[in-house]
């Protein structure tokens, strides 16, 4: 079986089930496929399901008739919204389903069959979707190292990080995890990639000559290849390198070089266009792939900005977090003409001449919430943010209320009080974070919780 194959069959739940009840109700199926084939001339009914209450990622078995074998054909919803469950398999009687995120307490809900010809039908019985709210250690240690490994277990066994700072997620569900001393030109930098349970790595800073302090890094469109921003005041070297997925992200490549050190790099998800910074000279910038030249964007954000840019989902709107500047600016940006407009700041206890800020904390709606150190800021599922507020040792989360109008609430993390603790969101602790990636599927968080040395896990629905 193809890793693409293992992953995505990961991706869908199998992974969480007992591998003996697996191959046992697979087998069940594949062995009566032929006597359990649909007919959509007789009703879907269900009988029952099991369990009757549980959360996402609950593991269902739908008991009834006429539900056939071919998954291909079956829909399992759950709850009053009617979210779609993911099917492992059927054996005609019984289908094994697992329950989405963001579910919620309703029936169940089977349709059988091809368009024109589906059966449905609804429990009698209502599944109590219990909602779940936790942070917990994803992987690591706690000790500062670089080491692969286990993804979590025994000390002896286990992966270690140093100094994780910026994330970012394939549609696979693999993680990836710049590390490294980002006060200085370590030669601990460089790539973990957390796959499953097994954490490997990748690039490793190598050429002190020509590679500087690996920034951020974030995926093209096809995925095949990633952008890693460094930055380095020598105007010679490069402002980002490309690795690709064909050798394992082991390579680095050399793409532009003339702009004076580069902090962030961000694919538009819609346009695929790559944009990037200086922050020696304030300026952002658009890389012409077909040209293979770089094009001066917008306005300028002044010089000295240590910048982390974020797009929205729809490609509209470019965020940039100014981390030594504790704000968030936005400029729109037209799919169209393909313009980027002016910068506008929308949070941050902002200077009289709105070009910087105070570092403080504070929840609360545009400039009237507070930022200290913030850094990594990605686009959440159901269109929020969330953002790694530092120096506060919180996670944020932000949702656009009104065009323009911007609310700041504090998502998991004791605002100002650092430490490593897990359990209810607002209960949590950690230690300077400073990057985070969502997987949009299922609405988890990954933070990377830097002077933790660890990685951790989010859930809050």
């Amino acid at each position: 079986m193809k890793d693409k194959d293992v992953k995505s069959k990961c991706r869908n739940r199998l992974c969480f089930i007992p591998m003996i009840l697996v191959a046992l109700f697979l087998a069940n199926c594949q062995d009566d496929e032929a006597k359990m084939v649909f007919d959509p001339g007789i009703p879907v009914q269900i009988t029952g399901f099991s369990p009757d209450t549980g959360g996402a990622g609950t593991q269902l078995v739908i008991s009834g008739r006429n539900f056939g074998t071919e998954k291909e054909l079956i829909k399992v919803m759950v709850g009053k919204s009617r979210r779609e469950a993911s099917i492992i398999g059927s054996d005609g009687n019984h289908i094994y389903a697992v329950v989405a995120a963001r579910s919620d307490t309703g029936r169940i809900y089977v349709e059988v069959g091809a368009e024109g010809s589906v059966r449905k039908d609804s429990s009698k019985t209502e599944f109590s979707y219990q909602i779940q709210e936790n942070v917990s250690t994803y992987s690591g240690t706690g000790d500062r190292e670089t080491l692969d490994g286990v993804r979590l277990g025994s000390s002896d066994e286990a992966a270690r990080y140093d100094c994780p700072h910026y994330m970012t997620i394939d549609d696979e569900g693999v993680i990836y995890v710049l590390e490294g001393d980002q006060e200085g030109t370590a030669d601990n930098q460089g790539l973990r990639i957390i796959n499953g349970d097994e954490v490997t790595s990748g690039f490793r800073r190598s050429n002190k000559d020509r590679q500087g302090r690996f920034r951020s890094i974030c995926f093209s469109m096809s995925q095949d290849t990633l952008f890693l921003a460094q930055d380095d005041g020598d105007v010679n070297k490069a402002a980002f390198f490309i690795s690709t997925r064909n050798n394992s992200f082991q390579d680095l490549t050399e793409v532009v070089t003339g702009t004076n050190q580069c902090n962030t790099v961000a694919v538009n998800p819609v346009t695929g266009e790559l944009f990037f910074n200086s922050f020696g000279r304030g300026i952002t910038y658009r890389y012409n792939f077909k040209e293979g030249k770089v094009e001066h964007m917008g306005e300028d954000m002044g010089e000295s900005k240590e910048l982390y840019f974020c797009w929205s989902l729809d490609g509209k709107k470019l965020f940039a977090v100014v981390r030594n500047g504790s704000y968030i600016a936005v400029a729109d940006y037209n799919l169209n003409t393909r313009v980027l407009g002016g910068w506008t700041p929308i949070i941050g206890k902002m200077h009289d001449d709105n070009l910087g800020a105070d570092a403080d904390y504070r929840d609360g709606v545009g400039t009237a919430a507070w930022l200290n150190t913030p850094c990594q800021m990605v686009a959440g599922p159901d269109g929020d943010y969330f953002l790694a507020d530092r120096n506060n040792h919180i996670i944020r989360r932000i949702v656009e209320n009104a065009p323009g109008s911007f609310q700041v609430t504090t998502y998991a993390g004791q605002p100002k009080t650092e430490g490593y603790v897990d359990g209810k969101p607002l209960k949590s602790q950690f230690r300077q974070p400073s990057g985070l990636t969502v997987d949009l599927e299922t609405g988890t968080i990954y933070v990377a919780d830097r002077d933790n040395q660890r990685i951790r896990k989010i859930v809050v629905e």
